[in-house]
């Protein structure tokens, strides 16, 4: 069970490193002119990619037989079904939004400004809000060491693009978001304090 769970966990950090990798500008400089590749086209390969070995991983991580941290009841689901319905409700909300821009599918904008209104009053990377908020929701719904295990990685690694993200964001719009950044919270919305 252990050397399973390990194996898993690897898969896990090794998406994750790819998921990084290609998404580089460097990687993505080098495999556009390697093979003649187009903005667009490599959008497109990189969300089939990161899609197709996600789903493959999910199936792996589906069919493990993994004993439970600990026997979910009545209100554990509850509490994990809003979780799970909350946080899948803004991930597509924002999916929804930037559609345009994640899949590669439409010529992208010269020019970008700072999101600023709707979800982006609360925090700073709301899709990212709410994938934790479902994340954790499956892990309580279904308390088992590899989802557990896997929600860990997938937070961990979350953390660390937001923070990687954060820095190219400050590179593009300067002392714009410096201003943002002190007044809006990253991850977590702060409702003692009037926006």
């Amino acid at each position: 069970m252990i050397k399973f769970h390990l194996i898993l966990a690897v898969l896990w950090v090794i998406y994750c490193v790819f998921h990084s990798f290609l998404a580089n500008a460097w990687v993505k400089k080098k495999v556009m002119g390697l093979f003649k590749m187009s903005n667009t086209a490599y959008r497109i390969f990189y969300n089939l990619f990161a899609l197709g070995t996600l789903g493959w991983l999910f199936y792996i991580h589906a069919d493990t037989d993994s004993p439970e941290i600990f026997h979910s009841n009545m209100f554990t689901k509850i509490v994990a079904g809003i979780f799970i319905v909350g946080g899948l409700g803004i991930m597509l909300a924002c999916i929804a939004k930037y559609f345009k821009q994640l899949s590669g599918l439409f010529k992208e904008s010269s020019q970008s400004h700072l999101q600023t209104g709707g979800m982006h009053q609360w925090v700073r990377h709301p899709l990212y809000s709410g994938t934790f908020l479902f994340l954790i929701g499956l892990a309580l719904f279904w308390p088992l060491y590899s989802n557990a295990l896997a929600v860990f990685i997938l937070i961990a690694y979350t953390v660390g693009g937001t923070l990687l993200e954060e820095q190219k964001l400050l590179v593009e719009y300067g002392n714009e978001y410096r201003i943002y950044k002190r007044r809006v919270p990253m991850l977590f919305p702060r409702f003692s304090k009037s926006l």
